[in-house]
Order: C-alpha cells, then structure tokens, then sequence
C-alpha cells in the first residue's frame, strides 16, 4: 500500500463554488511553531490496482495517486469524502515529532503507520 498525506502548506480552497472547492477551517492555518502541519487537498484517494495493491492519498486530483496508481495506470480510484468535504492528513512516524490535530468537525476515515486521513465539511 502506498501512502501519500498531502501538501502539508497551501491553501487547498477558495471562496465556494462552481470551481469545486470549498472552504478550509482556519485552524489548518495556525500549527504553530515546531508543529508539522497537516496535509490538505480536495479529496482523500483510494485507489485500488489490478493486481490488488493500492494506495490512499490526500490530493487535489480524485483520479488518483501519481504515478504508478491511478486511473491513468490502470486502477480503480474514489474519492472517500463528499462533494461538500476536503482531505486532510495529520501525524507520521517521527517517534518525537508534534504533529497538528485535524479540526474538530473532521471525521477519521482511515490511518497508516502513524498518519490519520479526515474528511472535512466545508466552512
């Protein structure tokens, strides 16, 4: 399984509207100093190749997760969150890192080796 959290910088939505995106909480905006940010993107990506392997992603495109797992490459790929709802990832593996926590209004929809993936609703 390959796992990819997103760009942890960057606004991942404007004003809502026809352009599909939507707006993120504020808090996404303020780690902190020495936090690792979460990731953001349009959509939480699962996508499952023909061989029965996959990946999970956070990104702002819902057809897949780069190279070499995508629909483009042959796999089966679907957004996990709504159509009112953006991706976000929070945590890794560093035994001493600190991480920034997901909003309060997110909803956990899966976890890899340290690092949760949420499914946000527009503000």
């Amino acid at each position: 399984m390959i796992v990819d959290g997103g760009a942890p910088s960057g606004p991942v939505t404007d004003d809502a509207g026809s352009s599909g995106y939507c707006k993120q909480s504020a808090s996404l905006n303020e780690a902190g100093s020495g936090v690792q940010p979460c990731g953001m993107g349009r959509a939480f990506v699962k996508c499952t190749t023909p061989g029965g392997g996959g990946c999970l992603c956070v990104s702002d495109d819902p057809g897949g997760c780069g190279e070499g797992c995508s629909e483009e490459s042959g796999a089966t790929c679907a957004n996990q969150c709504g159509p009112n709802e953006y991706a976000v990832s929070c945590g890794g593996v560093d035994p001493f890192g600190q991480f920034q926590d997901a909003p309060d209004a997110c909803v956990q929809v899966a976890g890899v080796e340290g690092l949760d993936f949420y499914c946000c609703p527009c503000q």
